[in-house]
């Protein structure tokens, strides 16, 4: 087992990536050193550069690889990598970004964000709300915050004494199963990944794996008008308690500074969220009222001379008009 306790420097394989430049920073953050390679360079690997990371521009195995504690790959690093083979070779430890996520959460009050659609911004949603009650959370996002990083760090205990870890939980590859969370959302699930699920079946079948996974006095917080989360739920045998946000009071009128009403219902569970977590109203308000995205989720990028809206979006660059 992993002991981050005797982890000085670590090697990371494919650092740019959104994960693992995430982790890159909890390391540093931690005083460890971080050497990490990729193909390209990003404004990610430039601002890890800034932090104090060494980045190296190629992927050609590496010989720092040969003095680090420790390895950590991308699930997108393919086994001909020469890093990797080199690491494999000189007898490393080496870990996946979704491993070692698990292994930093432990010790801690893990709160899981997961769904098809959406996670990103509620994961910061969340950090947001949290960060207004003062509950001081560690967190990491698959997306660069308004700050420039996806990776918010703790400045200690919160004010009840517990220790939060807020992460957004990837379904690619069943990855999120190297969590133990105390605190699940799911926003939705739907048929996504089909070039390694077999079908929307087999992919309810990992969401129900992550919800055994929460703690037997725990919370998992869904919509039952989302037929799969649903069917979900309703396999479930565990002990943790269940929380169906739409037969929940109505929590009144938010001002989100987001666009769309799929971000109003992946509030509500981040509403009730902050209820459990015995966060005032008011501060619950402020917190989602307050936030203003993330990095190409839905991002607002001006208008042209024409008088459209040009927003950039993960997947797709979408141009509205309003003429």
């Amino acid at each position: 087992m992993t002991n981050l306790n005797n982890i000085k420097s670590v090697f990371m394989i494919g650092v740019g990536g959104i994960g693992m430049s995430a982790l890159a920073r909890y390391f540093l953050s931690q005083d460890i050193k971080v050497i990490g390679s990729d193909i390209k360079e990003s404004k990610i690997t430039n601002d890890l550069k800034s932090l104090g990371a060494q980045i190296i521009l190629e992927q050609r195995g590496s010989e720092y690889i040969d003095d680090v504690d420790l390895v950590v790959m991308t699930e997108a690093i393919i086994e001909s990598n020469e890093d990797y083979l080199r690491a494999k070779e000189k007898g490393k430890e080496i870990k996946f970004y979704a491993e070692m996520l698990g292994i930093i959460t432990e010790g801690y009050e893990t709160i899981a964000i997961c769904g098809t659609h959406g996670k990103t911004t509620t994961t910061g949603l969340v950090l947001s709300m949290m960060q207004h009650a003062g509950l001081d959370p560690m967190g990491i996002v698959g997306s660069l915050l308004k700050s420039g990083s996806n990776f918010v760090q703790s400045g200690g205990k919160s004010r009840d004494g517990k220790k939060y870890f807020v992460v957004e939980a990837c379904e690619y590859r069943r990855s999120f199963l190297n969590l133990k969370p105390k605190y699940l959302i799911i926003t939705n699930i739907d048929a996504d990944h089909l070039d390694y699920y077999k079908d929307l079946d087999d992919i309810k079948s990992a969401f129900l794996e992550l919800c055994n996974r929460v703690d037997r006095d725990g919370y998992i917080i869904y919509h039952s008008k989302d037929k799969s989360s649903k069917e979900v739920i309703e396999s479930y045998d565990g002990n943790a308690k269940i929380i169906d946000v739409d037969v929940y009071q109505d929590m009144g009128e938010l001002e989100l500074k987001l666009i769309g009403k799929h971000n109003v219902e992946n509030a509500k569970l981040i509403y009730k969220l902050g209820e459990i977590l015995y966060i005032e109203d008011e501060i619950i308000r402020s917190g989602l009222n307050n936030f203003e995205g993330t990095w190409r989720r839905c991002e607002y990028k001006g208008v042209t001379k024409n008088g459209a809206i040009v927003i950039d979006d993960y997947a797709h660059t979408l141009l509205a008009s309003l003429c």
